[in-house]
């Protein structure tokens, strides 16, 4: 698979008790970046966190991926 290598991603941790906001570092790492209580929240977090990088990189687009579709849900994660 081709990981999209900067994709931010909404996922459950190992003990599914927390949702974590991640950046896909390839080969399945990822990057977390926060930890929510609730995927709502992480998710509301991701978007706006999406839209401030955005305004730093003059307008690049970054995907957001949750569980169904993330390509970096492989082990490997770092804070």
């Amino acid at each position: 698979m081709n990981e999209p290598i900067g994709s931010l991603c909404v996922l459950p941790d190992e003990q599914h008790a927390h949702w974590l906001v991640s950046i896909c570092q390839g080969g399945g790492n990822k990057l977390v970046l926060r930890r929510f209580e609730s995927r709502d929240k992480a998710a509301e977090w991701t978007i706006e966190e999406r839209a401030r990088r955005a305004d730093e990189t003059n307008g690049a687009s970054m995907t957001i991926h949750f569980p169904d579709d993330c390509p970096c849900c492989g082990g490997g994660s770092t804070w």
